[in-house]
């Protein structure tokens, strides 16, 4: 399997788990429910349904899949775990093709307001911040699979989508306080087209993988839409990097 294949089937799987996620997260700060849908799932959650849909639909791609290839841990890193392990075809449950690191990069959060933390998770070079880079510094390092990735997700917002949300917010009841907050962001990054997309991270990730010798191109892309189940879902982006090992 190659990268453009797995980023194709993460795309795929966004709208499909966004309609049928049965999973409930609160915050851990304010104890607050979140919202239902595919944005509001935090990553191990995200991973498990999307891998879970994947094996359901494409099993020849994901041979051998089980819980025990999520989540799965290093044999080199103490106490570090990898996302998602797939099987190469034809193989045994422990011979490993594909080792994925998956982030979601939030633009906004569960209610609409600004997220100040997808940059950092992105590209922080500090360990601290456990960021898509310091993935691949990971991935390089192990021999973990024949072949590694990481990879980003996240909703992209215009001004199409500030009435998607509050026709969404209508639908289940609530008023418009999320809408009005996603309108607050668009306006503070672009007032005048309303935009906000992960695009411009996408080219920076680029660019900083690239420089320090990580990834073997530019990142393959893949997009998503009608994962309208949450106010702030919709549309999005997949992009996935292929990690070079050591030499």
């Amino acid at each position: 399997m190659n990268l453009e294949t797995l980023v194709a089937r993460l795309a795929q799987a966004v709208p499909q788990i966004d309609r049928t996620t049965t999973a409930i997260r609160a915050s851990q700060r304010t104890g607050r429910t979140y919202l239902q849908g595919a944005k509001s799932l935090n990553e191990p959650q995200f991973v498990r349904e999307a891998a879970t849909w994947w094996a359901h639909n494409f099993p020849n791609e994901l041979p051998h899949f089980c819980a025990e290839h999520l989540e799965y841990a290093y044999p080199d890193a103490a106490r570090a775990t990898c996302d998602l392990m797939i099987c190469k075809p034809g193989g045994v449950a422990t011979d490993f093709g594909w080792a994925v690191e998956i982030k979601h990069i939030a633009l906004v959060g569960d209610n609409g307001k600004n997220n100040d933390y997808g940059l950092q998770k992105l590209l922080s070079p500090y360990l601290k911040d456990r960021s898509l880079v310091h993935d691949a510094q990971r991935l390089r390092k192990t021999n973990i699979a024949s072949r590694r990735a990481v990879v980003m997700y996240g909703f992209d917002y215009d001004a199409t989508a500030i009435e998607r949300a509050r026709a969404t917010c209508a639908s289940l009841g609530l008023d418009d306080e999320i809408a009005v907050n996603l309108s607050r962001v668009l306006r503070s990054v672009d007032p005048v087209a309303l935009t906000y997309r992960l695009d411009d991270l996408v080219e920076i990730a680029d660019a900083l993988l690239a420089r320090l010798g990580l990834v073997s191109g530019p990142a393959i892309t893949g997009r998503f839409r009608d994962a309208n189940r949450h106010p702030c879902g919709g549309e999005g982006i997949i992009a996935g990097w292929e990690v070079v090992p050591e030499s």
